[in-house]
C-alpha cells in the first residue's frame, strides 16, 4: 500500500463508486469517501494525496477552498458551477493550489473536442454548412445545457466565425437567426450522455456523435487527471492538458 497514491472521493454516488472500482488499476487506494453524511470540511486531509470531486455544483467553490487550504490537489468532475469559474481560479492562484477541472473527463469526448474544432473550422471556411448541437442526458441531471455542450459550443463559436451567440432557449414561435448557434437539450430516462454536432448543407449532412455507454470512460479520465495533477501547481482545464495527460 505504501506504493499507492492515497485518493479521497468527494461524492459517493454512481460516479464515486465507479472511481473506487477502478482506483487500484491506476495505483490509487481510496482512503476517504465524503458525502452528505461525511462532509469534506469536517475532516483532516493528512491521509489524502489527491481528491476527486463528483458531488454537487453548489459545493464546488467550498470544496476548492478547503482543498487549497490543506495543500491537497483536486480534480473537479462536477459541472454547473462555471459562473464561479473566476472566483475558483483566484482561490487556486492565490493559495498556490493544484486543480484540474473539466466539463467531461471521457477520453472519447476529449477526442471529440479536437474533432469539433477541426470540423467547425473547415465547415466555416467552406461556407456551405449551417451547424447545431443536440445533447441528451438522464432525467436527474441538474444543468442544461450540459457542461460538455457548453464546452463544445465554445469551440464552435471560436472556429465557426459566423456564429456569434448560443441559443439554448426552447424554440416556441422563434426563428433561429443566422448568427445564432442552436443548442438543444433532452432529459429522459437513464441516458449517460450523448452529444451530436450536425452540419447541414444543400448537398449533404455531416454528423459527429459521442455516446457514452457507461461511466467508466469518465472515471478513467478523472483518475488519469488525478495522477497527472499530483506534484503540479496551478489551475488547469482538462481539455487543454489532455494530450499531456495521455503521455503520462
Amino acid at each position: 500500500m505504501e506504493n499507492l497514491t492515497r485518493l479521497g472521493l468527494i461524492g459517493y454516488g454512481r460516479m464515486g463508486k465507479e472511481l473506487e472500482r477502478l482506483a487500484s488499476s491506476f495505483l490509487f487506494v481510496v482512503t476517504e469517501k465524503f458525502d452528505v453524511d461525511n462532509f469534506l470540511k469536517n475532516n483532516d486531509l493528512s491521509n489524502i494525496d489527491v481528491l476527486i470531486d463528483f458531488s454537487t455544483p453548489s459545493a464546488a467553490v467550498s470544496n476548492v477552498e478547503y482543498a487549497v487550504s490543506h495543500n491537497t490537489p483536486l480534480v473537479i468532475g462536477v459541472t454547473g458551477w462555471y459562473d464561479s469559474l473566476h472566483t475558483v481560479q483566484n482561490i487556486v492562484n492565490k493559495g498556490k493550489g493544484s486543480v484540474v477541472y473539466g466539463s467531461n473527463f471521457s477520453i472519447g469526448m476529449n477526442i471529440m473536442f479536437t474533432m469539433t474544432r477541426m470540423v467547425s473550422r473547415l465547415a466555416h471556411q467552406s461556407q456551405l454548412y449551417d451547424i447545431s448541437l443536440h445533447e441528451i442526458h438522464h432525467r436527474h441531471k441538474l444543468d442544461s445545457p450540459s457542461g460538455t455542450a457548453i464546452s463544445l459550443s465554445n469551440i464552435v463559436l471560436e472556429e465557426f466565425k459566423s456564429k456569434k451567440t448560443i441559443c439554448s432557449d426552447p424554440m416556441y414561435n422563434k426563428q433561429i437567426l443566422p448568427q445564432e448557434f442552436h443548442v438543444s437539450s433532452q432529459r429522459v430516462g437513464s441516458v449517460i450522455g450523448e452529444h451530436t454536432l450536425t452540419l447541414d448543407g444543400e448537398s449533404d449532412t455531416i454528423t459527429l456523435t459521442h455516446s457514452a455507454k457507461n461511466r467508466e470512460g469518465f472515471a478513467r479520465g478523472a483518475l488519469m487527471a488525478a495522477q497527472w495533477i499530483v506534484g503540479k501547481q496551478g489551475f488547469f482545464e482538462f481539455s487543454e492538458v489532455f494530450e499531456e495527460v495521455l503521455r503520462g
